[in-house]
């Protein structure tokens, strides 16, 4: 096998790194390896907070009371006025021209940290107390163009006798939760045989997955062979970008005939597979495995 990133000075058994924030580890049989690698995924999709309204809490009228942060990055997207990009002022005296400028710019700020106005869970509003009562309702028919309406982010709206600048009628600060980072994944198989010769016979199946897992979209890293200190026992690392990608090669007809592979050999122990999600691998020491 290539001893690309294996250093010659390492007897680990398992991986060490600078970062990890997750591990899940689970012993099997050795033809049913990976198996519990698909369990408690660590990476989730979706969105990564709640909005909702407590039954102990008055009917909210176009908003939601509680946005429940769960994951995820939280931006703060600090107040924004009716000023173009070039710093001019948008609609003098017009509430609802100023109003959609406010937006616009919330809008690109948010897309600016790489989420869209769906990603917002909380609008501060501040309208000059001038503002007329038929023109409030102006705020809601251009907010709603921007946000989910079956659940709309949680809101304050205040009047103010004034802003910075005479001028401006309206200013409205927001936070937004986007999604963490996908991280990457790394992925530990020990299998444990009665035999050399068994072990053996396990290292050639390794070795004919192994082009075909290389040239997987994802597949970072993938490495097999014996352990150094113990003849009997087959050791395969793989690094994937992030879990979707190892998701892919948990379910491909290679890895399927892989475990059909060592079912037939018979001869197995047990397996030890255990997996990190790692925020770094500068720090990323494989096992030392042997030919």
């Amino acid at each position: 096998m290539t001893h690309t990133d294996v250093p010659s000075n390492s007897r680990r058994n398992f991986i060490k790194m600078a970062a990890l924030v997750g591990v899940g580890t689970a012993a099997v049989g050795a033809s049913e390896v990976y198996a519990h690698a698909q369990d408690s995924p660590i990476s989730q999709s979706g969105r990564g907070f709640r909005l909702h309204d407590p039954q102990a809490l008055p009917p909210s009228n176009g908003y939601s009371h509680v946005g429940e942060v769960t994951r995820g990055r939280t931006i703060y997207i600090a107040g924004q006025v009716p000023l173009n990009a070039a710093g001019e002022l948008v609609g003098p005296g017009d509430f609802r021209a100023q109003l959609e400028q406010v937006f616009a710019n919330l809008d690109a700020a948010v897309r600016a940290a790489g989420g869209t106005f769906g990603d917002v869970v909380k609008l501060n509003y501040y309208c000059v107390d001038s503002i007329e009562p038929a023109q409030q309702r102006a705020v809601v028919e251009v907010r709603d163009r921007y946000v989910d309406t079956q659940a709309p982010p949680v809101s304050t709206l205040v009047f103010v006798s004034r802003l910075v600048r005479p001028e401006w009628l309206v200013e409205i600060e927001a936070v937004a939760v986007l999604p963490a980072p996908s991280q990457a994944v790394v992925v530990i198989a020990q299998l444990d045989f009665d035999s050399v010769e068994t072990t053996r016979k396990a290292m050639d199946l390794a070795r004919k997955v192994a082009l075909r897992t290389r040239a997987e979209d994802g597949c970072l890293h993938y490495a097999y062979g014996l352990d150094v200190d113990v003849p009997t026992r087959l050791q395969l690392s793989e690094w994937w970008r992030d879990e979707a990608a190892l998701q892919a090669h948990l379910h491909s007809p290679h890895l399927r005939e892989f475990r059909t592979g060592l079912r037939k050999l018979g001869g197995s122990r047990a397996a030890t597979v255990k997996r990190y999600a790692v925020d770094s691998v500068s720090d990323l020491v494989l096992p030392r495995l042997n030919q």
